[in-house]
């Protein structure tokens, strides 16, 4: 985690999967509320464009939902409740990965300089076919989801061994696992109790 935003998926694209939190759930919280907060991520992530708009915003968040939805369709594991269908979602993806623009080269004082990538619609693109290569590739059985059913996060595990996206996920249900657990050697003892009583009770009714 880095402030506001997550950067250990294991992959950009999966990073932008991340800029919408608790996406299974009636409450998902949303992390690109503005322009200004799209801009933030990528400067986190490296990346500085030169502007940004709300088109740019826009086109943010729905190649997000539509790349977690031809994830998740890849993964045999349900997308979120309000995810775009398969069909339009991929297209969306493969709309944006024809467009994908790696930058020129060009020579500068005797050198051979690459253009830096700067406009949102150009990162867009590179997240896009980033996406499907993961997706059809030997990367692919790597990808995961976070074993906590309230965040689900997408992720790579190189390991073979990560149940969950990050430690917060990972104590928070050590902790639910843990109350369950107390409560139910509370309630135990009192069942068998009543039980025990119940027959007692039941055995000077028959006599």
């Amino acid at each position: 985690m880095s402030g506001e935003f997550v950067y250990d998926a294991g992959e950009p694209w999966l990073n932008l999967l991340a800029t919408r939190a608790r996406s299974w759930t009636s409450a998902p919280r949303e992390r690109l509320v503005d322009e200004a907060a799209l801009g933030r991520w990528l400067e986190g992530g490296g990346v500085r464009p030169a502007r940004m708009s709300r088109e740019d915003l826009a086109a943010a968040r729905e190649l997000r939902e539509a790349m977690r939805a031809v994830a998740c369709t890849q993964l045999g594991i349900s997308s979120a409740p309000d995810a775009p269908r398969r069909p339009a979602a991929l297209k969306v993806v493969n709309d944006w990965a024809v467009r994908r623009h790696p930058g020129r080269a060009r020579w500068a004082h005797g050198s051979l300089i690459r253009t830096q990538v700067r406009s949102v619609s150009q990162i867009l693109a590179r997240l896009a076919d980033d996406c499907l290569t993961c997706l059809t590739d030997h990367a692919h059985p790597a990808l995961d989801a976070c074993a906590d059913t309230e965040c689900r996060m997408l992720f790579l595990d190189t390991t073979g061994r990560r149940r969950y996206c990050g430690d917060n996920c990972a104590v928070r249900n050590r902790v639910r696992r843990h109350r369950a657990k107390s409560v139910s050697e509370v309630l135990m003892p009192a069942r068998q109790d009543g039980s025990e009583q119940g027959a007692r009770r039941g055995g000077r009714v028959s006599r």
